[in-house]
């Protein structure tokens, strides 16, 4: 559901306030969602009431971590689905309910690894110049759930394949994005 739901459109495509003004997180975050969309019929049933999951989620920003947030979620009483709050209009990522990140720190942490910058030496960075303090390896894995539902405009192209090839080899540069033994 999330995947074919929830994609979040290429970053150039959202409007620039989205990606670059950080947003006062909400004291809790709600699903959108008011019926079933995976239910059949004409009218999908209405969701139960939404429910408190965790009342210590993280909120990671550029300019702050917030702890103590409220996330909350849904279930579709009929098939039992549960559906939780995944909503890039809001500026906000869910990664796994306890940790969500703004959508102008992915778009920074984006910009740092096209300019071959790991997360981690943006993330010290940032923690120079606002005293926050990240967990690299929670917010690096948040960041890789934001990158795995983001649809990117690639625009490769190969002097035997041709443009856009279907395969694509990495080089060293894959070190910036994952951890290499």
């Amino acid at each position: 559901y999330i995947y074919t739901h929830k994609r979040i459109p290429c970053l150039q495509d959202l409007p620039i306030k989205l990606r670059t003004c950080e947003e006062v997180p909400p004291p809790c975050f709600l699903p959108s969602e008011s019926t079933c969309p995976s239910c059949p019929g004409p009218t999908p049933p209405e969701l139960s009431p939404s429910k408190i999951v965790t009342s210590q989620a993280t909120v990671y920003g550029i300019s702050y971590v917030k702890k103590g947030i409220s996330v909350a979620e849904k279930e579709y009483p009929v098939c039992g689905n549960i559906v939780r709050f995944q909503d890039y209009t809001s500026g906000f990522h869910n990664f796994n309910n306890n940790v969500l990140l703004t959508l102008p720190l992915c778009e920074l942490l984006l910009s740092g690894l096209a300019n071959k910058s790991t997360s981690g030496q943006m993330l010290e960075t940032l923690s120079f110049f606002n005293d926050n303090r990240y967990h690299h390896q929670t917010v690096r894995k948040a960041f890789h759930h934001f990158l795995s539902l983001t649809n990117f405009k690639f625009d490769f192209s190969c002097y035997q394949c041709g443009h856009h090839p279907p395969v694509i080899i990495a080089d060293a540069n894959w070190k910036l994005a994952f951890d290499i033994p």
